[in-house]
């Protein structure tokens, strides 16, 4: 890991390197998250009906099964927003220490 000469400077190394540890620690976390949001949104795609004709009603089991496949795949996409938020501080935090901030 590169330590800026500033940081060395101000003796703010230990805070660098944690915050650099939660930065990868959290790009990991995205990557999970953003998996997790994926595969929730195929879910949702493959329950809803393709090439069905417009005359017969939709069964109440397909309308179940698309309702908790949205459920889940909102939920999915929440914790991606969560953890980008998180990274989004992180990376200002980075960035305030590398220009002699706090």
């Amino acid at each position: 890991m590169n330590i800026p000469l500033s940081i060395v400077e101000a003796g703010k190394t230990d805070e660098y390197v944690r915050l650099q540890q939660r930065l990868e620690h959290f790009n990991e976390k995205r990557a999970e998250a953003l998996t997790k949001a994926l595969a929730a949104a195929r879910n949702v795609y493959e329950a809803l009906p393709h090439f069905r004709p417009s005359a017969y009603p939709m069964p109440t089991g397909q309308v179940i099964e698309i309702n908790k496949a949205t459920a889940r795949c909102l939920i999915a996409n929440r914790e991606l927003e969560k953890v980008e938020v998180i990274l989004t501080v992180v990376e200002n935090d980075i960035k305030r220490l590398e220009e002699g901030g706090a």
